[in-house]
């Protein structure tokens, strides 16, 4: 059953029509006690092998989340798609893919502390108006070596960084200590 769920990799809105009929019957029988080991079966399957959380239901609620998505991650974290696929392959987490973001999956546990630390980061232009000047100031304090970089990416041939918060509170402490 987990070699079938894996294979196809159903997303999360698509889960019943994966198992078709049976689910109708389970929850139907919710309440027979012959049908409780079935239940708890599927359920824990499904819990443990598709991308659902709180508010999703199978043949139960679900009470929490053990597997996300690329797209399941991107809301919870309010990150884009694209940076969430980018720093969970860059980190080993995922793999390069061209399933889409609803069939790559991961363990919460997996990128907890990767997505979490990324809604800390800020853009350079955010970090210059922290600082008080501008987004150049802060690419050529960067490019010395006194601001660390949390991420680092290309756009339009043009290089961009992000910067954390706590690492930008050091450097202003590391700036402010020198008067």
């Amino acid at each position: 059953m987990t070699e079938a769920v894996n294979l196809h990799r159903p997303a999360a809105r698509t889960i019943t029509e994966f198992f078709g009929p049976m689910v109708r019957h389970l929850r139907r029988n919710v309440d027979a006690p012959a049908y409780a080991e079935t239940i708890e079966l599927f359920q824990n399957l499904v819990e443990r092998n598709v991308p659902v959380g709180p508010g999703d239901r199978f043949v139960l609620p679900v009470d929490r989340r053990q597997l996300h998505s690329v797209r399941s991650a991107a809301i919870e974290y309010s990150l884009d798609k694209q940076r969430v696929r980018k720093l969970l392959e860059e980190r080993g987490i995922t793999s390069h893919s061209k399933l889409s973001d609803r069939r790559v999956c991961f363990a919460v546990e997996d990128g907890e502390n990767i997505l979490g630390a990324a809604t800390e980061n800020m853009t350079t232009i955010e970090a210059a108006v922290a600082l008080g000047t501008t987004d150049n100031r802060v690419h050529d304090i960067i490019a010395r070596g006194l601001l660390k970089v949390s991420e680092r990416g290309v756009e339009a041939n043009r290089p961009y960084y992000r910067v954390g918060k706590a690492d930008l509170d050091d450097f202003r402490s590391r700036l402010f200590s020198r008067r």
